[in-house]
């Protein structure tokens, strides 16, 4: 068995730490809320919002509990209908299912509202 590293200890510590704080903050449920309801089922998994990949931190404000199904969906491609999660701040969330070809398109089209300055584009009548 390899030995944990102090720094490793503290991380392992500290993710426990989080876990505890939004299982008390969720009592246990889901806390994916699409179109005004609220997911059913029990959290199993700490979502960080922002992968940690991409910069995203282990902070109570950036990770969301979710049960196994929702978690999974986080993943799956948008032409299935991909659940995003955005903070919100607060320990608030904003979740929305989306659906569209492909990643590049959802970009695409968050790039052209931006430059409208939030307005999307209308055909005449």
């Amino acid at each position: 068995m390899r030995a944990v590293s102090p720094k490793r200890r503290d991380d392992l510590r500290e993710w426990d730490r989080v876990k505890t704080l939004i299982r008390i903050r969720s009592g246990g449920r889901c806390e994916v809320v699409v179109d005004g309801h609220r997911c059913v089922r029990d959290a199993k998994d700490g979502h960080h919002v922002v992968k940690r990949s991409q910069g995203g931190d282990g902070s109570v404000q950036g990770v969301i509990d979710v049960c196994r199904p929702c978690h999974d969906r986080t993943d799956f491609p948008y032409y299935l209908g991909r659940l995003v999660i955005r903070a919100l701040g607060h320990q608030r969330f904003a979740c929305e299912v989306r659906w569209d070809v492909s990643k590049a398109a959802v970009l695409r089209r968050e790039q052209l509202v931006a430059e409208h300055g939030g307005a999307t584009a209308t055909r005449p009548a």
